[in-house]
């Protein structure tokens, strides 16, 4: 049995150029999961029209409805998956970084559904959205699509993304539990609440992607994180960061600025004053995403909830090193493997070693890149596909465990 994949991936403007073939198979930007090129087609970046391609195998439809818009060329690869790609996958092999289906998804975004159910606020939560927005960020509440308004609450992006979601749903009037805001320390929703991040361990409550004009605004314009080419880029580590979080960022901090990394805070918030002990190492300035990504190695760390960088670095052609992800959100962070789409760092002492690694390895240093842009191109060609049913799922959960009246 096959399965199909289908990825976009970005053309270098040197690889277009008839006659020579616009499809530079050598790029590691952009090599097919398993090897095997079947299919492609070239896009032009003004309306899609195809303006050249070439085809492997005859009886394989291509399926590139939505090309995106940006600034460079783009093509459409179906990669075909036989039941020996799949083994590799389980075992960790060069199929590794395979991206789920649309049902996967769905069934991943959904969680468990044996997690204890949690207090909800009262009845009026829809009028303390209008009295005090920010009232909603405590616990659970009711969300009812067509009923349910968030003018004050929509200074912040939660109430929109849900309207937005609404409106995706295929029932006018549904009803929804939801969680807003950041799920802190080792917090947790139930198993029909929708949330924006959860534990992985126990992935208790379903995923939406919810704050997107916080955590995912970047992939508007994907082009600009690519732009910096990898041979030119500088083989070091960089960080920028607010003092949030448990203590994991302060730790990192602490470690690398004092051995002579380019890790830094760039603001104390939260009466975090006590975390800097040495301002002239451990503050530094504000640095612009272009400006972090002429570094090859970007540190990724945690926060309050679940790293906001994470999405755009992924999707940049450098190489992200984080702590393995505890806590996971639309971008299903725990199915990243790490050594495959990240460079584990368990603890800052072993940071050091880990670039080492990097600087004796660039051509794996490259690959682990790659494989991270390859999901991030996926995800984003199907960003909202999966809402609708989604919603309807965590509707329907909601009253089987008799949260909300039939």
């Amino acid at each position: 049995m096959t399965e199909g994949r289908y990825l976009l991936c970005p053309v270098r403007d040197d690889s277009i150029d008839a006659p020579r073939p616009f499809f530079n198979r050598s790029d590691p930007l952009c090599p097919p999961p398993d090897g095997r090129l079947r299919a492609a087609f070239l896009f032009s970046n003004s309306n899609g029209t195809e303006i050249g391609g070439q085809r492997g195998n005859n009886d394989i439809s291509i399926l590139c409805e939505n090309p995106p818009r940006t600034g460079l060329y783009w093509v459409c690869v179906e990669t075909v998956f036989q039941g020996k790609d799949r083994r590799l996958l389980e075992e960790g092999g060069p199929a590794s970084d395979l991206f789920p289906s649309l049902g996967e998804r769905v069934s991943y975004y959904a969680g468990s559904k044996n997690c204890p159910p949690q207090k909800e606020r009262r009845e009026d939560a829809p009028s303390l959205i209008e009295d005090d927005p920010f009232s909603i960020f405590h616990c659970p509440f009711r969300w009812r699509c067509g009923v349910t308004r968030a003018s004050k609450k929509e200074r912040t992006s939660y109430g929109k993304d849900m309207e937005r979601y609404c409106s995706l749903s295929p029932r006018p009037n549904l009803s929804v539990r939801v969680f807003f805001g950041d799920l802190e320390d080792q917090r947790r929703v139930d198993s029909f609440t929708i949330t924006k991040s959860r534990l992985v361990k126990d992935r208790c409550g379903i995923l939406l992607p919810l704050n997107t004009a916080n955590h995912w605004l970047f992939r508007t314009n994907i082009v600009q994180f690519r732009r910096t080419m990898w041979g030119r880029k500088v083989p070091r580590l960089v960080w920028r960061g607010t003092t949030t979080g448990d203590g994991v960022r302060r730790d990192f901090v602490h470690h690398l600025s004092g051995r002579g990394h380019d890790v830094r805070f760039t603001k104390v918030i939260q009466k975090r004053r006590d975390w800097i002990t040495n301002t002239s190492i451990q503050m530094g300035d504000h640095l612009s995403h272009p400006s972090l990504l002429k570094f090859k190695y970007l540190l990724v760390l945690p926060g309050n909830d679940v790293a906001t960088s994470l999405k755009w670095a992924l999707s940049s052609n450098s190489v992200v090193l984080m702590p393995p992800p505890e806590k996971e959100t639309w971008l299903m962070e725990g199915l990243l493997k790490a050594w495959v789409h990240y460079v584990p760092v368990e603890t800052p002492m072993i940071v050091e070693e880990r670039i080492r690694w990097l600087k004796e390895n660039d051509r794996e240093a490259r690959r682990i890149s790659s494989s991270a842009n390859r999901w991030m191109s996926s995800l984003l060609s199907s960003f909202l596909s999966p809402v609708p049913q989604v919603m309807t799922l965590a509707e329907e959960r909601g009253r089987q465990a008799s949260v909300f009246k039939p």
